[in-house]
């Protein structure tokens, strides 16, 4: 058997070395993020094409074997492959937003067509299948949404891979665990470059990558053998990316503009605008996501009840936004 320890280290490494090799590709060629003074701060024309990067650090851990998964990897990888692909097309070619959804709609097929469903037992086949596509395409567009300063995707990302792969194991679900933790390999070897000062992004091929991965993460395990809250378990550790979704369609609501145009409302930009560096939001979220693993790991240890998890999550909610919009900086 291989050594867990390389289903981290193979990726990690393999991304270390794609990642400057795609940054000289993207300066040779201009495929750069500009500054525009409103949603994009950056000083500096930025490299994209690190999602290329990270996909490739990401298949060289599926060179490994990772035993038994109860789904499809096929059908799976595909998915993933279908939204780099769509990603690098509207990072090279600005493509509608309609256009995009389309393909979006389509990598969420192969990922059901991969077994990667909704398993409630309370509702028919249906209405499992409707809500795996919605909740799939929600943390698509928010890890698009996200990515809008210097290591924030990447880190959020990686926060997130960790509790589920930490959990997935606690569970006996080797096999998931492994699979992740090969993601979060090519995560961290790309954060490397991604950390502030970033010289390369994500892109939209990355983002729209990286999203689909984590939207697929629910579906691997069963949580309904957690209690009749387990299916809170995803919403807890995605909280970050459904909270930046639901804030920014409140604000642009409010603003009278339609919610998918853009706007300086998200969050890291609100936070900056009270005076939060981009260090201190990146440490911020490493603590919110060290307290939402140790909340989880509590419940499916049967330290917290059904109602406690409800509640400590209602309360984060809140001060989530009084975080956001108290008038304090």
């Amino acid at each position: 058997m291989v050594p867990v320890y390389l289903h981290i280290t193979i990726p990690f490494f393999a991304t270390l070395f794609f990642t400057p090799f795609f940054r000289y590709i993207a300066h040779q060629f201009r495929i750069l993020d500009s500054p525009d003074g409103k949603i994009k701060t950056h000083h500096m024309p930025t490299a994209y094409l690190g999602g290329l990067a990270l996909f490739l650090g990401f298949a060289a851990s599926l060179l490994l074997p990772l035993g038994h998964l109860s789904f499809n990897l096929y059908y799976f990888v595909c998915g993933i492959v279908l939204l780099l692909i769509i990603g690098l097309v509207d990072d090279l070619h600005p493509i509608t937003a309609g256009t995009k959804f389309f393909f979006q709609i389509g990598a969420t097929y192969l990922f059901i067509k991969a077994g990667l469903v909704a398993q409630f037992s309370f509702f028919p086949p249906a209405i499992n299948f409707f809500i795996s596509i919605f909740w799939m395409l929600t943390i698509i567009n928010a890890f698009n949404l996200i990515d809008i300063m210097d290591g924030l995707a990447s880190l959020v990302g990686s926060i997130i891979i960790s509790s589920f792969a930490f959990i997935a194991w606690q569970l006996g679900y080797t096999s998931v665990a492994l699979l992740l933790t090969g993601f979060l390999g090519a995560l961290l070897g790309f954060l490397f470059y991604n950390k502030p000062p970033a010289t390369i992004y994500l892109g939209d091929a990355g983002s729209l990558c990286l999203g689909g991965f984590i939207a697929t993460l629910p579906f691997m395990v069963r949580w309904q053998q957690l209690g009749f809250m387990g299916f809170l378990i995803p919403v807890i550790l995605c909280a970050i990316p459904l909270l930046e979704v639901a804030t920014l369609v409140l604000l642009r609501t409010y603003k009278k503009i339609p919610f998918w145009y853009a706007s300086p409302d998200h969050f890291a930009q609100l936070l900056q605008r009270k005076g939060w560096s981009k260090r201190t939001i990146l440490l911020h979220l490493v603590a919110i996501g060290f307290f939402q693993a140790i909340i989880v790991l509590g419940y499916i240890k049967n330290w917290l009840s059904d109602s406690f998890l409800l509640v400590i999550f209602l309360i984060f909610v809140l001060i989530w936004y009084f975080i956001l919009f108290s008038k304090k900086g």
